[in-house]
């Protein structure tokens, strides 16, 4: 490979070609071809067949695409369980090419479930280099993923489905996009619906309490899922698309996986780390009604306010890791001084540095506000 305009990072190289250079043209159609993980000079892999295609709504639509990556074979990759199926996120948004990286260093201080892990990486397809990339495990239900038993949904809240996904409403007209099972007959479905009408009715009856919500709602890993969306105020956290739980068909709801924060912290939007967004939200609106549910919050903040500064504290050393790579992404596409969200007002820098010390210091303001409404 040609270093002189992108020079060796310290990252692994992810090299892809495509049958006869094939470009990849939407988010339907698979494109075979080879990959190859390089270091600074030479292959660290065998060649690996796979097959590629674009992924997500807006991910696609941006210049630096998102990726949805099928290894012909189970492969481990950069010392990640071996699969088929992998993600590369683009983090065109995020211009410090750490928020969702962060935001799974938050999840795992306390983890409840499986969460997705992610290697970061630099991505050439077809000799073109594409910039840094998270290569990451793919949600699916599976034994080496996210394994759950017989009988279960892995369910997504998702305004932004597309036709022929297998998507049911709720009474509210809330879309839930089922993941698993896949092609499920009515009576499965109509069954999740059933109990998500349940849900709500019993929210609306305001007769909420602690102990009657263990039978509705996995009450720790509900509080940890929302301090995690909260905390970074995402948009899309606040039951607009990528909110995931799981349910075994019988008891509790559980929240996560957690997906998808590159416009979360103030990112898109140019979002003010000062007031409550998720709160008041859906289910949300109700459970706060409870001052059990809320003290529950509460509790938890104070409990694990230290962690979350620890990683905020960590934010910049982050930073300082991918300076490198960093360089050559936005080389590679330089908008750092410029909208990436078009009509909407976000956040421009002068260099990578800034943009770093601009997250750090939105989370740490983020966090002082939260603190202020406790004390």
């Amino acid at each position: 490979m040609d270093d002189s305009l992108y020079p060796y990072a310290n990252l692994p190289r992810l090299v892809i070609e495509m049958q006869d250079f094939q470009k990849i043209r939407n988010t339907e159609d698979y494109v075979d071809g080879t990959m190859q993980i390089y270091g600074s000079k030479i292959p660290n892999t065998e060649p690996m067949k796979l097959s590629l295609r674009g992924r997500g709504n807006s991910s696609f639509t941006a210049p630096k695409n998102a990726y949805r990556l099928k290894l012909d074979s189970r492969t481990p990759l950069l010392d990640m369980p071996a699969n088929r199926d992998w993600v590369l996120m683009p983090n065109y948004m995020d211009k410090s090419l750490l928020r969702n990286f962060v935001t799974s260093r938050i999840a795992s201080i306390d983890p409840i479930s499986w969460e997705p892990q992610s290697r970061f990486v630099e991505l050439y397809v077809n000799r073109d280099y594409q910039g840094v990339y998270q290569l990451s495990e793919k949600i699916e239900v599976s034994k080496a993923r996210l394994n759950l038993a017989d009988g279960s949904y892995l369910v997504e809240v998702d305004y932004k489905s597309k036709p022929g996904e297998q998507v049911v409403f709720s009474k509210s007209s809330v879309p839930f996009r089922v993941h698993f099972p896949k092609n499920a007959p009515d009576s499965i479905l109509s069954k999740l619906v059933e109990r998500i009408n349940d849900f709500e009715g019993y929210l609306e009856k305001g007769d909420i309490s602690v102990d009657s919500l263990g039978k509705w709602i996995d009450l720790e890993s509900y509080v940890q899922y929302y301090w995690i969306q909260e905390l970074s105020k995402n948009i899309d956290g606040a039951y607009k698309t990528s909110v995931f739980f799981t349910w075994d068909g019988k008891g509790p709801i559980v929240m996560g996986p957690i997906w998808d924060f590159d416009a979360a912290y103030g990112a898109a939007y140019a979002t003010a780390p000062t007031g409550w967004l998720v709160r008041k939200k859906y289910w949300n609106q109700h459970l706060f009604k409870n001052k059990s549910f809320a003290q529950e919050v509460r509790k938890y903040w104070l409990e694990h306010r230290e962690d979350y500064a620890s990683i905020a504290d960590s934010v910049l050393s982050y930073g300082n890791g991918l300076a490198l790579a960093a360089r050559n992404n936005f080389e590679r596409w330089p908008i750092l001084g410029e909208n990436t969200l078009l009509s909407q007002s976000v956040e421009t820098y002068d260099d990578y540095e800034q943009a770093v010390l601009s997250f750090r210091d939105w989370l740490l303001t983020r966090m002082k506000w939260i603190d202020e409404q406790y004390e």
